[in-house]
């Protein structure tokens, strides 16, 4: 019997992806790498992000953007990660 091939498109993962972390694993239904995905950059937050940048970014005030680097790293590595499972 032949499995129906499921073609997602990778752009859509990866914008998907960029606009919240783990929603373009999510769109392609791979749900634990979603969680997997959100953990780290939870993690990364938490232990390389300055509290003071955090309360600046969510007041929408400037911030240092070389302080949210591991953050900017998590996310574009998920990016790029939902790119590349929905290429495969």
């Amino acid at each position: 019997m032949n499995r129906p091939v499921s073609r997602k498109r990778p752009w859509v993962a990866a914008v998907l992806g960029a606009v919240a972390m783990g929603l373009g694993h999510l769109y392609l239904r791979r749900w634990r790498r979603a969680l997997g995905w959100s953990a780290v950059f939870f993690g990364a937050t938490l232990l390389f992000v300055d509290p003071a940048v955090l309360a600046a970014v969510a007041r929408g005030g400037p911030a240092d953007p070389t302080a949210l680097t591991p953050v900017l790293a998590v996310g574009s590595l998920s990016v790029a990660d939902a790119y590349l499972l929905a290429r495969a």
